[in-house]
Formats: C-alpha cells, structure tokens, sequence
C-alpha cells in the first residue's frame, strides 16, 4: 500500500552562491570559507525569523517558513549581512546569493520537503539576478500592502514541468549588483527650484481633515482644497506642488516637516473641516515646513445652506490673503449671485470628486454631472475644463477612435475661451493635439500653458512626451523629470516614469530605461506602452531570456497586441523610432518561440544586440 505523506503550507526560500565553481577553480579554500560563512548566516536569519534550514546541498540552501513575511525578512536580512561582508573585501572574493521565495503545499517526509512549492523556490532563485531576489504572485498576495512597495514585476514565467504560469516580482534590494536600482535610476531632486520662479520656494496645499457628522459634505473638503490650488497657481508668486502629489501627501499620515521635505515645499496649508453648533466651520493653517512654525491661520464659519458658494469666497480670500495683494472686501459676492451659481458648483465639485476616483462607475457619475453642469452654464469655464479632462482620460486610457479625439479637442477650445487666463485650458488643447498627431503644435500650447502657471506639472511631462515623439528624447528627460519635481505622487506618474524610459531607451541607455520601465509598470502592471520599453530595452542590451518573459506577460495582459497596430499608434514624426520598437517586438516573439520550441527551458540564452 502507498503511504500517504503529510501536507502542510509552507512558505520556502531557496539561495544558491553565485560563481561557485569559479570560485571554486580558483581559490576552494577560500570558497569553501565563503560557503560556511553563508551557512552560518542563512541559519542565523531562518532562525531569528521562525524558519529551520530542511536541505542543504554544496552552496545552495532550502529554509522552511510558516509566514511568507517572515521568509522575506529572512532574506533581506541575509541579503543586507552579505552586503556589509562584501564591502570589507576585493571583489572576487565577494560573495553573491540569489534567492527565490514560493509558498505553497509540501508534502512531508521527516524533515525534508517535496512538491512543486520546493522546485518553484529553486527556480526562482534560478532566475534571480545576481544579488536579487524573485518572490512569486503566491507571496506577494499574502504580504501587507505596505510590504509591495518594493516589488516589481517581471513578468509571468513558465517553468518546465510546472504546470502552471507563475508571475514574479523582483525585491528591490540596494547595493547588490544584480538588483534593480529603482532609487537611483529615476530619483529627482525634490530641493532643486522649479524653472520659472526666480528661485522661490513652492507651496503645498493638503486635503481639508473632514470630521464633520454630515455624510452628504464629503466632496467638499477636497473642492475647497482643490479650488485653493487653483487659485494660488494662478497668482504665480510661489511654485504650486500639483493636487494629487499633495493630497496623497497629505493622507499618508506622516509628519508634516517630513511630507513637505518630500514634496519639496517650503510652506504648507492645511486645515479642517468640523462642525460647529448648526454651522460649519473651517480652520486653516499656513506652514513653514522646515520648522514647524505657524506662520499664519484663521477660521470661517459657514452656513450648511450655503457651503459651497461660501467655501468659494473662502478660497479666494485665502488665496489673496497668502499672496498678499487681494483683501477680503474684493472677493464678496452678492447673496443673489451666489444662490444662482450654487446648483453649478456643487455639480462641478461633485463631478471633480468622482472623476478622482478613478473607477469606472465613478467615471461614469462624473461625466453625467459635468454634463449636467455644462448644460446649465455652457460659459461655466470650470465644468469646461472638468469635463474636457474627462474627455482627455478616456480617449487616452480607451484608445478611442478619431471622431471621439476630435469631441475632445473642440470641447478645450471652448473650455480655452471661456478663461484665457487658465493654464489648463492651453493644456487641454496640447493634451488633445498630441493625440491628433500633432506634437509640434501640442507643444506650443503646453508652453503657453506654463507661461500662464509655471507650476503646471502635466504641462511640463506633456512637453517632455513632444520632444520625445519630435525624436528629441534628451530634451524629453529635462522636462519630465521637471514634471516629478512638481507632482512626485500624481496619480498618473505611472505615464510620466514610462515615458523617462522610453526616452532613455531612445538614447540607448538600456540599463536605466528597464529599471524605469519595471518601476512604471509597479505603479501601473497593464501599462502596455512600459512593457513595450522593457522588452526593447531587453533585446537591444542582450538579456534574451528575460525579453520572451516580459513579451509572455504582454501578450497575457493584452492578448490583442500583435493583432491590432499599438505601436503604429505611437505619432512619433520620424517612423523609424516605430520601427525601432517594433524591430525589438518582432525579436522578443522569435525569442519566446525558441523558448517554447525548448520547452519552457529557463537556462539563459544568447541574442545579438541590434542597433537603430
């Protein structure tokens, strides 16, 4: 009778040296040395983190977990003790490890273990760049939200005899040779001033604290804020930081010293929004952000019939007070006035608010009330210009057909005319002519823009997307990194950090454009245009085995690629930087169909580099 062996979910780190049989050649006392130190190690970190060494064989190590955190932890903390070994020594003395981390089902026997869970690990680490560390879709769907900051993926390996596909992540472990050094290759300088302000420090405003017990008033703590951002970056006395690096700032419940150091701003606003008896009242708060000193702060109080008329005499008084040129006296509406546009302003904030979730049902709601807006006032400048960025969303997320670009690009001429001193408006045309295939007429709008607000962030990654088209991709870093110094958590920097990586590739640095392209796709995994730069960069800088790894997750994410015409999409003015992208597609699918013809084969193979 065959003996039924015990399950249980493990978590299973495994760890091979690198150049162990060189190594081994050329000095085996010393390599022998090098593998009892790391012996030592992998035994002390398994066992500070709850794990036990089951297996043992030459160089390599397999460490059973019953948390998959813990296993991670196991592993940086070995990764970061070999670090600190290395960087006492010669280099070809130093000792590498990479490692692989799959939780699964094994089946028991004694102390050993066995199943696909083990053969996965291995793999992985198999996989793993020197130094690094691959951790598979199984883990990283156990671990915190918190813990997936550092992961990212590298596509969706298929492994022979491994029935299954698995998608890896790759750790992000500085110092280490084979690791992406994600910090490094994208990381802008948050102190250096913005262009246009002479040097003047930038101010952030947060999103208003709600505490109010009215459930019906959410939205209008963000259209407060946003409306204050508005206003501020049309007085151009300070760089403004842009709404959703702020906000998400501004929510992350660290300091405030330490938020506006990483937003590069010097002063702060930020406030509440509460209850007061039957009104409302707000607080707000100017702030030094490097020393925490209060610099200025009032409080308004607010009728609940009346709140957003109200709130948007607030905001422009606010705004005059903290330039300094507008009083209170300039900005008083008239109570008829006021009530007349209510119905238009709410729908307008509202629509903002939903439009900022980005989701589809709230999409859809944002759209109907902007609409809504729009039909009541068509001279309404802000249901314009709101509407006319749901238009740029959905024709630029969608890839909607011509008819719709065009609905698009007369909605921001009419959005433009109805504030010429808007910078957004000259946006919206440029953000709409790049779509028509117009670069060089996109980006006299975008500079017209940034004329209007220095501050505009998108303007600034949208004349970094001109160059790059207009073959100019050394132009196109400048601006885009000149985008992130403005907004570092915007919602879409997924867009901004792709388009950096495809500028890199154009220029030929591979090594940078990969790291970014795998950084814009952690923000954003469906990203095809990143993912496109990443398997180019791949092929053009010989690392074969990982193009037809990305180009299998390509291909799963957008089973259509190939069969509709992505990359003639792309209006770049000279068709050979198409060719260029598609050339290095066409040779990642040759790639995958030798892989496949081997059978799944994860062993590394060879390609040419190609050259424009």
């Amino acid at each position: 009778m065959t003996e039924v062996f015990e399950r249980r979910a493990v978590t299973v780190l495994s760890t091979d040296m690198v150049g162990y049989s060189r190594m081994m050649a050329h000095n085996p006392d010393a390599t022998v040395e090098a593998i009892r130190f790391c012996e030592d190690t992998i035994r002390q970190s398994g066992n500070a983190h709850a794990g036990r060494v089951f297996s043992h064989a030459g160089d390599g190590f397999l460490v059973e977990f019953s948390e998959d955190e813990n296993a991670l932890l196991a592993c940086l903390d070995i990764q970061a003790t070999l670090r600190a070994y290395n960087s006492g020594i010669e280099p070809e003395r130093q000792v590498w490890l990479r490692s692989g981390i799959h939780h699964g089902e094994a089946i028991v026997d004694k102390d050993n273990l066995h199943g696909d869970v083990v053969n996965i690990a291995v793999r992985l680490q198999e996989t793993a760049p020197v130094g690094g560390t691959l951790i598979s879709d199984a883990v990283k769907d156990a671990l915190p939200s918190h813990d997936n900051n550092s992961l990212i993926s590298i596509g969706v390996l298929r492994f022979k005899n491994i029935p299954h596909p698995v998608e890896a992540f790759e750790l992000h472990v500085p110092g280490a040779d084979g690791a992406i050094h994600v910090e490094e290759s994208f990381q802008i300088d948050m102190g250096q001033p913005v262009t246009g302000f002479g040097g003047r420090s930038a101010i952030a405003v947060f999103p208003l604290t709600y505490a109010s017990r009215s459930l019906e008033h959410e939205h209008v703590a963000e259209g407060f804020s946003d409306d204050l951002i508005v206003a501020l970056s049309h007085m151009r006395q300070f760089p403004v930081i842009d709404r959703s690096s702020s906000f998400s700032m501004g929510r992350s419940g660290i300091s405030l010293p330490t938020a506006a150091a990483r937003l590069g701003a010097r002063y702060v606003v930020s406030g509440e929004f509460t209850d007061h008896g039957h009104q409302f009242k707000i607080s707000l708060r100017l702030t030094d952000g490097s020393t925490s000193h209060i610099l200025w702060s009032d409080a308004y109080l607010i009728e609940p019939d009346e709140v957003i008329p109200a709130l948007e005499e607030v905001s422009a008084v606010v705004a005059g007070t903290l330039e300094g040129q507008l009083e209170q006296a300039e900005t008083v509406r008239a109570r008829a006035s006021r009530l007349s546009r209510s119905n238009i302003s709410s729908l307008v904030w509202r629509g903002r608010w939903h439009l900022n979730k980005l989701t589809q049902e709230d999409s859809e709601q944002a759209r109907e009330m902007l609409e809504a807006a729009v039909e009541q006032d068509p001279e309404n400048s802000e249901a314009l210009i709101q509407l006319s960025f749901w238009h740029w969303l959905d024709c630029w997320t969608q890839r909607q057909p011509k008819q719709n670009v065009e609905t698009f690009h007369a909605l921001a001429q009419r959005a433009q005319a109805s504030n010429a001193h808007d910078s957004r408006g000259h946006f919206l045309i440029g953000a709409a002519e790049i779509l028509r295939g117009h670069p060089e007429v996109a980006l006299t709008h975008f500079q017209q823009s940034l004329e209007l607000n220095p501050s505009h962030a998108h303007a600034h990654s949208q004349i970094g997307s001109c160059h790059m088209l207009m073959g100019r991709p050394e132009q196109a870093i400048y601006s885009l990194e000149a985008a992130m110094r403005l907004n570092s958590q915007d919602y879409y920097l997924f867009v901004t950090i792709g388009e950096l990586a495809c500028s890199h590739c154009m220029i030929g640095d591979y090594d940078r454009a990969i790291s970014l392209a795998r950084r814009s796709l952690g923000l954003r995994s469906s990203y095809w245009h990143a993912r496109m730069t990443e398997i180019t960069a791949l092929v053009r800088s010989g690392q074969s085995e990982r193009a037809g790894q990305a180009l299998d997750t390509l291909q799963i994410r957008r089973p259509d690629f190939f069969a509709k015409p992505y990359i003639d999409w792309l209006p770049f003015q000279d068709q050979k930087w198409n060719r260029f992208f598609q050339e290095s597609l066409d040779q990642a699918r040759e790639i995958k169909r030798q892989q496949d013809t081997s059978d799944g084969a994860t062993s590394p193979q060879t390609v040419t580099k190609v050259t424009v």
